[in-house]
């Protein structure tokens, strides 16, 4: 083989190589979902903020959470009672019908948590201030499963 069809050959397999890896972040980042935090000021006089981090990122930042200095908290110690409570709230409205799962209005605020899809929602203004959160339900799932190991609770 030549050296110029070995050089077009390494070419070949590299752009193969990057566009595979390419794909699989691109079909990874949609199937956990997308995290997504908006900042926003209403009166048009503040600032304005937007995040998005991939739902996959979770699990893996999860995974460096020490099991043994969160289970020998004390109050992670008295929050334990409640926790199979809790899970078994989220199973309830995971598994729901999609709507509001609380609404809150005052003069100055209003706040919506729902659940459309396969994302729950965080809606809040306050005064000149609007926050939206959309997380996976998927995520919220690797959280509450992680939960559920570090304190053996529910497994």
């Amino acid at each position: 083989m030549s050296p110029r069809a070995r050089i077009l050959l390494f070419i070949g397999v590299f752009t193969v190589f990057v566009v595979g890896a390419t794909l699989a972040a691109y079909a990874a980042w949609h199937r956990e979902g997308v995290i997504e935090v908006e900042v926003s000021s209403l009166n048009g006089m503040g600032t304005q903020a937007s995040i998005q981090v991939p739902g996959a990122v979770v699990p893996i930042v999860l995974g460096f959470m020490p099991d043994v200095r969160v289970c020998n908290d004390p109050d992670w110690r008295e929050a334990r009672r409640y926790m199979p409570m809790v899970r078994s709230a989220w199973r309830a409205l995971r598994d729901g019908p999609d709507g509001v799962w609380v609404a809150v209005d005052s003069r100055d605020e209003r706040v919506r948590i729902s659940k459309e899809g396969q994302y729950v929602l965080i809606d809040v203004i306050d005064g000149d201030e609007h926050v939206m959160v959309k997380c996976p339900v998927r995520t919220v799932d690797a959280v509450t499963d992680r939960m559920a190991r570090m304190g053996r609770l529910w497994i």
